[in-house]
Parts: C-alpha cells; structure tokens; sequence
C-alpha cells in the first residue's frame, strides 16, 4: 500500500488516539478544575499551533480553486493569516479546532468514496455531526466554553460527551485498522 492510502487509515487512528485521551481527561476532571479547563478555548499557542497546519492544509486543499499565477501566494497567505489569528482572534482555540472538523470532515468523506467502508451509512453520519460541531465551534467558539463548563457540572452532559467520544474513538479505531488489514 503506498504511503498516501496509509494517511486515510492513519489518520483514523490517530483521531481515535486523541479522542480517547480527552475522554480520558474528561472522566478524571470535575468541577474544581474549571477554571483551569475552560481557558482551553483561548488557548493561542495550541490555536496557532493547529492553526498553521490547518491553514497549510486548506491552503493545500484550495490550490485547484486558485489561477496558477496566484497559487505562489497560497502558503505564505497561511502563515500570514495565522499571525493574523494569534495577534487578533479571541477564542483563538475554538475556531482553529472548528475548522479543523471541517476539513477533516470533508477529507474523511472524500477518501471513504475510494475504500470500501464497512458499515458505508456510519461513517457519513460521524463526518456529518463531526462537519457540524466544527461549523458550529467556529461560528460561535464560546459554545466550546460553555460546553467545558456544562460537562464539568452536569453528569448528564459529561456522559453523553464520553459517549460520543467513545464512539469516535471506536469506530476510529475499528475503520482505521479495517483499512490497513483490507488494503
């Protein structure tokens, strides 16, 4: 299998990697840790940090979408609109993560049509709601604040969120490996 069908499956597991850990995180936290938890979505050194590859990867993914005198100016365009992001967005985090869904959304959609996926009406529906928690996150990223605070509060919210979280992560997992033991 050459190494570009090994970034979709990879990928996979390396999302159910981190979807694990921040169930795992969530399950060890409680509410005396608010108010260290809920500075996450302002987070600008991991908002420029995931900012950068996120825009170098919309940057990558937009090049068919640009005139070829203008591609030149693609990736300095990222590093200049990350520096943009640092100096002047507030939840800096949140939108960068947001962002992140969306493009990992639409990659996931896009590749799943070349592999055969098992359990083909799943994986859409993940894409879909992952897709639209990014949508959502990015337009209004004090949502993702509001959020760390209700499952830091509310058992009902904390379950429910290590329910999705584990089912991402599952089904991270289990699509990630299926594709490198199929492929």
């Amino acid at each position: 299998m050459p190494l570009s069908d090994k970034i979709f499956p990879l990928s996979m597991i390396v999302l159910a990697f981190i979807m694990g850990f921040s169930t795992l995180i969530i399950l060890k936290s409680n509410s005396e840790k608010m108010q260290e938890l809920e500075k996450i979505p302002r987070n600008r050194l991991w908002g420029t940090a995931l900012g950068i590859f996120v825009l170098l990867w919309c940057a990558m993914e937009s090049r068919p979408l640009v005139s070829e005198s203008f591609q030149k100016y693609l990736i300095p365009l990222a590093v200049f609109g990350t520096w943009v992001g640092y100096m002047f967005l507030d939840y800096l985090f949140a939108r960068v993560l947001g962002g992140f869904f969306i493009l990992l959304a639409h990659y996931y959609l896009f590749e799943s049509f070349a592999f055969k996926t098992p359990l083909k009406p799943l994986f859409p529906i993940l894409c879909f709601i992952m897709g639209t928690f990014g949508i959502l996150i990015a337009g209004k990223p004090y949502l993702l604040r509001d959020l760390i605070r209700k499952i830091l509060t509310n058992k009902k919210w904390k379950s429910a969120t290590v329910a999705v979280l584990t089912t991402y992560t599952i089904s991270g997992f289990a699509f990630g490996i299926h594709h490198i033991m199929t492929h």
